[in-house]
């Protein structure tokens, strides 16, 4: 099982460089995957249901692409990948009222995954629905109240439209969640930048870094 993953690691980065000058050995590893994954899915493996349905959505064979993915939602629909996969080839197909339902589906199945939030909220946007976007952060925050995505969400969506008062309070209550999730600190720090209040920022900073200790080695320090 090792080399299959390895493999489909290599068969990602080539497949999408068809510029190459490795074409031969990016079709070598493509059809020696998609020939291992035929025979992992037919031993009803989850995993390699969506990885086929994966690597077919990159031959660009959108059909079979999504009747594996969907095979592997109606397999165990608890693992995120495989709505993931199904909402791609939705909206690579241009149907975007098919990705909409698929990540509805998804949420309603694990209503705390919050990936599956944000693919929501990403399909809503991407078909140009705003109201709903911003809704599906607010069923977020109901589904998880204590996960602070919903509420950081609601606080860059209050930046964008200059409200910085309502989006520092969002921010804040989304640390409050969890302050050890160093990624809810970023925007909070940047707001106060764009506002020129420098010693807040910095305040803002060190407090971060003291609630996340592992702050380090998880990238926010790269982001000061």
């Amino acid at each position: 099982m090792q080399k299959l993953i390895v493999g489909h690691s290599q068969y990602q980065k080539w497949a999408w460089k068809p510029d190459d000058k490795c074409g031969k050995f990016r079709v070598r590893v493509e059809v020696n995957f998609l020939a291992a994954s035929r025979r992992w899915s037919k031993r009803n493996n989850r995993l390699y249901r969506t990885v086929l349905g994966d690597v077919y959505q990159a031959k660009g064979d959108l059909y079979e692409a999504m009747k594996w993915c969907r095979k592997g939602t109606e397999m165990n629909p608890e693992d995120w990948f495989n709505w993931t996969y199904l909402g791609r080839a939705y909206r690579k197909r241009g149907d975007h009222d098919g990705e909409i339902q698929t990540f509805e589906n998804a949420v309603a199945k694990i209503p705390r995954n919050l990936l599956m939030w944000s693919d929501l909220s990403e399909a809503y946007n991407a078909n140009g629905d705003l109201a709903e976007t911003v809704r599906t952060y607010q069923r977020a925050i109901d589904a998880s109240p204590n996960s602070g995505w919903g509420w950081s969400m609601l606080g860059k969506e209050a930046q964008s439209k200059g409200d910085y008062k309502a989006a520092i309070d969002l921010h804040e209550t989304a640390i409050k969640s969890d302050p050890t999730k160093w990624w809810l600190w970023p925007d909070l720090c940047h707001i106060y930048e764009s506002k020129g209040d420098n010693e807040k920022a910095i305040e803002t900073y060190e407090r971060a870094l003291i609630c996340t200790p592992l702050s380090k080695s998880s990238g926010f320090v790269s982001l000061m």
